[in-house]
């Protein structure tokens, strides 16, 4: 519907024109508006379709999957998916039929303008949150409404949850961290992205929109956001935002097994994740 507005509203300005013209001419003429219509939707369900791509980081995601996701026929996501083949945006791989980002994206990201330019000074500052818990520590950030991991370390312990990849996105409500940046949020704005998130494909959490908006306020009152088991069973995670002016979009967060991370440990956590978030706070305020 709106594609077809643009062509119509073209047509309404060049209305003194188009009565000068034949008909031959004004023939060729809405056949170009309509080709650059579709030229458009078509960059569009491409671009879409690499940023469902690249939600599954390196796992990669079979053509059923990204069809089912993106409502759309398997053939027109076939078609698409080969032109982004040829183009080495992304690459297919015949033995598991998965698709994944391609060499291209990496290249083209290699001069890309960074959202945010400092990661190699924000890197050893969430290196040291795995060293002094032992467990996962990330750096998400906020996009759109979902949230995307920049960094990824490990911690010490023997057991591990890695549970997002570096570029990897989540939807803001399957996330601790998302929780955190949506309680600094107000409650009606917070409840509006919410909604929207969870209308992502991929969301996994088993909570209703009412209990996250609780779990909110807990963050709010307890100072850094705190779950277990509610996106992945026996994995429990803590976050805290970054501060910065207006509403913050990075978030620091970790994850552990769910028998590492009861409630009571979180007067130990909160310390180390906030003073993180304020020395990278520092590197982004003063750069």
């Amino acid at each position: 519907m709106v594609a077809n507005l643009v062509p119509l509203t073209l047509v309404f300005c060049l209305y003194p024109l188009i009565l000068s013209m034949s008909r031959a001419k004004l023939k060729a003429m809405m056949s170009i508006m309509r080709k650059s219509s579709t030229g458009t939707q078509s960059l569009e369900r491409s671009c879409e379709l690499l940023r469902q791509i690249a939600s599954y980081g390196t796992t990669g995601a079979t053509l059923s999957r990204l069809a089912r996701q993106l409502d759309l026929p398997h053939p027109t996501v076939h078609r698409i998916l080969g032109g982004l083949v040829r183009t080495r945006l992304a690459h297919f791989d015949p033995a598991t039929k998965l698709y994944r980002i391609g060499p291209f994206a990496f290249e083209l990201g290699l001069v890309a303008v960074s959202p945010l330019g400092r990661l190699s000074v924000i890197r050893p500052i969430i290196e040291n949150v795995a060293v002094l818990t032992g467990d996962t520590a990330y750096l998400m950030a906020l996009q759109d409404d979902e949230i995307v991991c920049l960094i990824n370390q490990e911690g010490g312990h023997q057991i591990r949850t890695n549970i997002i990849a570096e570029g990897a996105r989540r939807p803001m409500c399957d996330s601790v961290a998302g929780l955190a940046l949506l309680a600094s949020m107000d409650d009606r704005e917070a409840s509006v992205v919410l909604e929207r998130s969870r209308k992502l494909p991929q969301v996994s959490t088993r909570l209703e929109p009412a209990e996250v908006m609780q779990k909110i306020v807990e963050t709010r009152d307890r100072g850094l956001a705190y779950w277990s088991g509610v996106v992945i069973p026996g994995v429990a995670g803590a976050a805290v935002a970054v501060s910065a002016p207006g509403h913050p979009h990075l978030a620091i967060a970790l994850s552990t097994i769910t028998a590492r991370l009861p409630e009571e440990r979180l007067t130990a956590i909160r310390p180390v994740l906030e003073a993180a978030a304020e020395r990278v706070a520092a590197v982004l305020h003063n750069p």
